[in-house]
């Protein structure tokens, strides 16, 4: 069972404002439009503010690793307990048809720049929203954790890329869920 978060007005509005700003700081990987880039960027947003929620609505005490205008890179998204690292993955999914079926996916030089800084969990988030047209924040209400996993378990499902950043295709359902 998922943990599904409401999403609140304030944290889509500063997903949309931060995203505005990293578009000219970060790397376009995947070679996307500036449109497309920047719905990328507010799905991730909107993950990290979600998970940002859930931290506090459990009480932890951490640190969160966000963006800073002119930096490129971030060291990690969440520490908590002192040195436990956290690398948040977010996707949006048709709110139709739901996660269930999808898939955590890596690129290989993420996966490797993650094991560089020492990732020990990553967390993955699916969001509402997605549509044929891309992504539409207004059809986003609810984030759901769908599950952790021990960052260098990823390399267990290492693949022959069929797409660019497939190179890492974790099922859903092999996630910890707790």
């Amino acid at each position: 069972m998922s943990r599904k978060i409401k999403l609140t007005k304030e944290i889509k509005h500063k997903a949309v404002k931060f995203a505005k700003l990293k578009l000219k700081d970060t790397y376009n990987r995947f070679g996307f439009d500036d449109k497309k880039r920047l719905n990328q960027i507010i799905i991730g947003n909107i993950g990290e503010f979600a998970f940002e929620k859930v931290l506090i609505e459990q009480g932890f005490n951490y640190e969160f690793d966000f963006y800073q205008e002119g930096r490129t890179k971030d060291n990690f998204d969440f520490c908590i307990h002192g040195g436990l690292t956290i690398e948040v993955k977010t996707s949006a999914f048709y709110n139709q048809y739901g996660f269930s079926k999808l898939n955590l996916l890596y690129s290989q030089d993420q996966y490797q720049a993650g094991l560089k800084k020492g990732f020990d969990y990553c967390a993955v988030l699916m969001i509402e929203g997605k549509t044929k047209q891309g992504f539409n924040i207004d059809l986003c209400n609810f984030a759901f954790v769908a599950g952790y996993i021990k960052y260098k378990n990823i390399a267990k499902y290492k693949q022959e890329a069929r797409f660019f950043g497939d190179n890492y295709k974790v099922p859903l359902n092999q996630l910890i869920n707790r």
